[in-house]
């Protein structure tokens, strides 16, 4: 489970293949003459929600807003997550079936931001609920250390974030039940399509709960129509479509598409990992040198 161990066992020849590697280790990797790297490209999309129940501040687009221009997600993608992770414009990633590629990013602004809560009527040291975790999924390496920095994030914005730690199996029975607080983040592993995400994460059939059930009705039917639609071409459109309503509605915050690297030696000469999963490996197709 550690990873400096599997970097060792790579190193020493004991293992052909190793994952979840990211930050100097990675580039230990990249520089080394016996080892090097794959990646399966968009294989985690992840974003950070926002509970109106416990939070009714959250209710006001302005405050969601002001919150993603508080974050400088590329700088943490170039840091914390050593560039396996690049800021997302929207759930949907550029593999994802229903990716609308028009739809901006939304800017590293701290000012806006506070003018964005200004306008809100918060004030600063206004606290706010975090819900953090502490471990990773592959779909978002190093979440412990992206969280805490978004917090840092929200403080040099004036906000007071309440930091509610989380391990893996209560983060996961609080998002099941639909009790996770305030600022909350959701990763999805398999971001290959579109309405599989928007029924995961926007209306009445969200495993999230309550929190990510909005009460939006053109987000429900969507969701519903879409399923049905046997029509390739129409039923891309119809997530288009609403990829950009969701965007300027706002009512969850993009945070990161990531890729996944594997490390292996230079003994494999051919292999590609799939596309939008690190479990989809392809490991059939793997080529030893003879």
């Amino acid at each position: 489970a550690e990873p400096f161990t599997r970097y060792a066992m790579l190193e020493r020849g004991e293992a052909d293949i190793i994952m979840g590697i990211t930050g100097p280790l990675l580039e230990k990797i990249k520089a080394s003459d016996k080892l090097t790297t794959v990646s399966t490209r968009y294989s985690g999309t992840s974003i950070i929600s926002f509970n109106r129940g416990t939070n009714p501040e959250f209710k006001d687009r302005r405050v969601r807003l002001a919150i993603a221009h508080a974050i400088d997600r590329q700088a943490i993608a170039d840091t914390i997550l050593g560039g396996v992770c690049e800021p997302a414009t929207h759930i949907f990633t550029p593999g994802t079936f229903g990716y609308e590629e028009s739809i901006k990013p939304v800017p590293y602004d701290p000012a806006k931001a506070k003018q964005l809560l200004s306008e809100a009527g918060i004030a600063p040291g206004h606290e706010v609920d975090f819900t953090t975790h502490t471990q990773s999924f592959g779909s978002q390496p190093n979440a412990p250390m992206v969280l805490e920095a978004i917090a840092g994030y929200l403080e040099a914005v004036g906000l007071k974030p309440k930091r509610l730690p989380r391990e893996t199996g209560a983060w996961l029975s609080e998002m099941r039940a639909g009790k996770q607080r305030g600022i909350f983040y959701g990763p999805s592993s398999v971001p290959d399509d579109g309405g599989s995400l928007l029924r995961s994460w926007y209306g009445y059939q969200a495993w999230c709960g309550e929190p990510c059930n909005f009460g939006i009705k053109e987000y429900d039917q969507i969701t519903d129509a879409q399923a049905v639609e046997t029509d390739v071409n129409k039923r891309e459109q119809m997530l288009q479509d609403w990829a950009k309503m969701e965007r300027e509605r706002f009512e969850i915050m993009p945070l990161y598409w990531c890729s996944t690297p594997f490390g292996i030696t230079r003994s494999i000469t051919g292999w590609s990992p799939g596309l939008l999963s690190a479990y989809h490996q392809n490991l059939q197709s793997v080529v030893f040198e003879k």
